[in-house]
Formats: C-alpha cells, structure tokens, sequence
C-alpha cells in the first residue's frame, strides 16, 4: 500500500475538501481520500504506485494549487494482512 501526503493551497471549507475529494476520486480508481481544509493536507491511501502525476493533475484541474507530494509505503493492517505476509 502507498499513501501520498499532498499539501494544497486554497482548501479552506468542507465544501473544498468535497470538491477535491470528488476530484481525486473520478481521477483515479480504487483510492481512500482523506481532505482537511484546516490542515491544508490530503491523504491518499492506494495500492497502486507512481500516482503522483494523476493526484496532481486532478487537484489542479479542480482549482487547487499543490505545494507538495510526498509518497510513503505503508504496511497493510489487519486480520488478513497477518495472515499474507
């Protein structure tokens, strides 16, 4: 699993953390999206790597400007991720 920790300027109401939510998610597939307009921060959780590209992409055609992507592998949590290691 791959999170990307992206920093966006301009989040600065739930209904921002919506619109890039909704962004991201239409943009690529099979992702967990986390938006804080107080932060300023968006998590992305996927299994899928190099998405960097297609994250900023989708925040910058919403209407949002990213400061910065970060990408860090993470280890599955739960039953099943004992179970198949």
């Amino acid at each position: 699993m791959y999170k990307y920790v992206i920093n966006i300027k301009g989040m600065m109401c739930k209904t921002c953390e919506k619109h890039v939510t909704k962004a991201i998610e239409n943009a690529v597939k099979g992702v967990k999206v986390f938006a804080s307009a107080q932060t300023g921060i968006c998590e992305v959780e996927s299994a899928k790597n190099g998405l960097e590209s297609e994250l900023e992409s989708a925040i910058l055609n919403a209407g949002f400007e990213v400061l910065s992507v970060k990408k860090e592998e993470t280890l599955k949590k739960g039953l099943f991720a004992k179970i198949f290691k």
